[in-house]
């Protein structure tokens, strides 16, 4: 990789080299071990998953849409009662059968004219609209032949479950961020304990050095004090010191899903390569990457859908529908029984009274609103970007600064200690220079994890 010149940087890229595991393209083999440890166990990332396998499942319902239901159907019904009908056929058949009887009896002179008898009187017929028992036992059909509802809601099942997908990616990036900030927390905070236990034993030595410069009668007994005191502060800030250790420990098991004081494995050979872009860089790669604006672009598909949808309201349904089986009065299955019929059916809503126009000005303005909503994201993720880049640079020269502060404060310690050592500087001195030097280590461990957590920012904000 080229590194290009000073005066490249503020529009080309410029190299960080980082001596720690958290780099922009590779991880450390620990660190990605524990991460993989967190997707597989958080709770909350598992809701988001199988949220997703229901979306998959809805959008597998919206596409056997289209088959045909077939059902059996079987009913019995028994009737009592109800609406009767009056057939008349006495009125319409018994002036008939007399008239031929008068017929046949004028005939019956006629030679070889055949005897016939009189025909029957009949009386009327009063019987029930519905038959007392019946039964249906038969297969139906039912099957859409064009439905745009249908068609349209596929689409918009495909896009909620892309919803829910990259809803479940997001919160999986961000458990990502909050283990290599907890990681790097943890540390952080063994590297204090080691920077507190190099103190301590410092202000032993120099307790020490002030007592035998005591009993020798080079110094008063209010020097003996000031040096147990500033111990005694030592000891309270280890004590400090190791309840971070205890803390960071804790929050870094509970993201694993562990017992807060399980052991964590720590991989200190690393030697990885940061690459910092150049703003305008970051800002084209967030625009294009980060989940929230993903979200935003499929709810825009999602309203063009629903405008869509309201729209085929206008549009005619078709349906094909069939039924095979037996009707009849009790349960006999032949032919006489046996019923099959077949058709297709369309309706089509001519007047709503204005509802399906109302549905559509509220989908586009529906539209309008997430189209607004788009560009503040768009706006805010540029202003993180922005910030999120300079804060990176500011802490990484800070970083530096503290190198410098701590290494010159180390000298003056080791001068004030030999000055010390030959009684030629005071325990107030020596107290003071401690504490500068104390406090650069510290201040060089808090922006060195500031810078760390800065680009673990950067690459979230980014989604790198």
């Amino acid at each position: 990789m080229k590194i290009l010149n000073k005066s490249k940087k503020s529009t080309f890229f410029w190299i960080v080299f980082c001596l720690f595991q958290f780099s922009g393209n590779a991880q450390n083999s620990t660190l990605d071990k524990y991460i993989n440890q967190a997707i597989e166990s958080n709770s909350v990332l598992k809701q988001k998953q199988l949220s997703y396998e229901k979306s998959l499942l809805t959008l597998k319902e919206a596409k056997q849409m289209f088959y045909p239901t077939v059902s059996f159907v079987a009913q019995y019904e028994y009737n009592y009662g109800g609406r009767t009908i009056n057939m008349p056929f006495a009125e319409m058949l018994n002036p008939v059968y007399n008239n031929l009887d008068i017929i046949n009896q004028f005939n019956s002179t006629i030679p070889g004219y055949p005897n016939i008898p009189n025909y029957p009187q009949i009386e009327n017929v009063e019987t029930q609209l519905n038959p007392k028992e019946q039964q249906r036992t038969q297969v139906e059909l039912e099957m859409p032949i064009y439905n745009k509802a249908l068609i349209l809601n596929k689409k918009l099942q495909n896009q909620l479950s892309e919803i829910s997908k990259i809803t479940a990616d997001s919160y999986e990036k961000e458990l990502i961020k909050q283990v290599k900030s907890a990681y790097l927390d943890y540390n952080i905070a063994l590297q204090t304990v080691a920077v507190g236990n190099k103190a301590l034993a410092l202000v032993k030595s120099s307790l020490a050095i002030t007592n035998s410069l005591y009993k020798n009668d080079k110094v008063t007994i209010d020097e003996v004090y000031s040096a147990n005191a500033k111990l005694k502060d030592v000891e309270n800030q280890i004590l400090e010191i190791n309840k971070g250790v205890v803390l960071t420990k804790a929050y870094f098991n509970f993201l694993l899903n562990k017992k807060y004081n399980d052991a964590i494995e720590l991989d200190t050979n690393f030697s990885k390569e940061y690459l910092l872009e150049d703003v305008n860089s970051l800002l084209v790669i967030a625009l294009n990457n980060r989940d929230e604006i993903k979200l935003l672009d499929l709810a825009l598909q999602i309203d063009e859908t629903n405008i869509k949808m309201e729209k085929s309201a206008f549009l005619p349904l078709f349906y094909l529908n069939g039924s095979t089986g037996f009707w009849s009065d009790d349960y006999k299955f032949n032919k006489d029984t046996y019923l099959a019929s077949i058709s297709v059916s369309a309706k089509w809503d001519i007047f709503t009274g204005g509802q399906t126009k109302s549905k559509i000005r509220q989908a586009k303005i529906d539209k309008s609103i997430t189209t607004e909503k788009k560009k503040d994201l768009e706006n805010n993720i540029s202003l993180e970007v922005v910030e999120a880049f300079y804060n990176v640079k500011t802490a990484k020269e800070s970083l530096e600064l503290s190198k410098l502060e701590l290494k010159n404060y180390t000298e003056s310690l080791k001068i004030i200690e030999k000055k010390k050592k030959n009684n030629l500087a005071t325990q107030l001195e020596y107290d003071i220079a401690f504490t500068e030097y104390f406090e650069a280590e510290i201040n060089l461990l808090t922006n060195k994890n500031k810078y760390f957590q800065k680009i673990i920012e950067l690459e979230f904000i980014t989604n790198k």
